[in-house]
């Protein structure tokens, strides 16, 4: 009987070893290893053709991080004091192992715009003394076709509705609609983008 119960004992510890064992492929094949995941890194001084995995060798843009194929349990890190003029898009994660997205290095924050600069001279139009607009890349007015082609855009309108609108198609910032008549209901202008149907009077 003692030796039954040592034999068992001996069984339990060596199994116990097998399992936890972080080098057994038992461990490997149901538990994420720390070893699994990569960190990135992204500062305004780096450069896309790098290699991303350090803070000597970042990226630069925040589309370089859109369109990677992360792994779960991969962390993206952001240098403090940046600034990106760019949308994040996270994605690829799950919910053992999410996708992190922090920051390095020492300062404020990142900060994360979702507009473009308009910092030089020629971005900015004075319309009248002291009032200053954005610059408009293209100005177009169209009234006389049913249909409006805005690329992805596109605008119905019918029953006397007229409208005219200013796109900047260089930097994709804004579609701007304004009314030239009215029609008889709200429908008499549509607004159609990424399959949604937007209407107004």
């Amino acid at each position: 009987m003692l030796n039954k119960k040592i034999l068992v004992s001996l069984f339990i510890f060596i199994f116990s070893i097998f399992i936890f064992n972080p080098t057994s492929s038992f461990a490997s094949n149901y538990n994420v290893s720390s070893s699994s995941k990569s960190d990135y890194y992204v500062s305004n001084s780096g450069d896309d053709n790098n290699s991303g995995l350090s803070e000597a060798h970042p990226w630069k843009s925040i589309s370089k991080v859109n369109n990677y194929n992360f792994k779960p349990g991969d962390v993206i890190h952001f240098k403090c004091g940046d600034i990106w003029r760019e949308q994040l898009i996270p994605k690829n994660g799950n919910e053992t192992g999410p996708v992190t997205y922090t920051s390095y290095g020492s300062g404020n924050k990142p900060y994360f715009y979702g507009s473009v600069s308009l910092n030089r001279p020629s971005d900015w139009i004075e319309e009248t003394s002291n009032i200053w607009t954005s610059n408009k890349n293209t100005e177009n007015t169209q009234s006389a076709s049913n249909y409006i082609n805005l690329n992805r855009f596109l605008i119905w309108q019918e029953k006397g509705a007229k409208v005219n609108y200013d796109s900047n198609t260089v930097r994709n910032v804004f579609i701007k609609i304004d009314s030239l008549s009215t029609g008889t209901s709200m429908f008499n202008v549509q607004l159609l983008v990424a399959g949604l149907n937007l209407t107004t009077n």
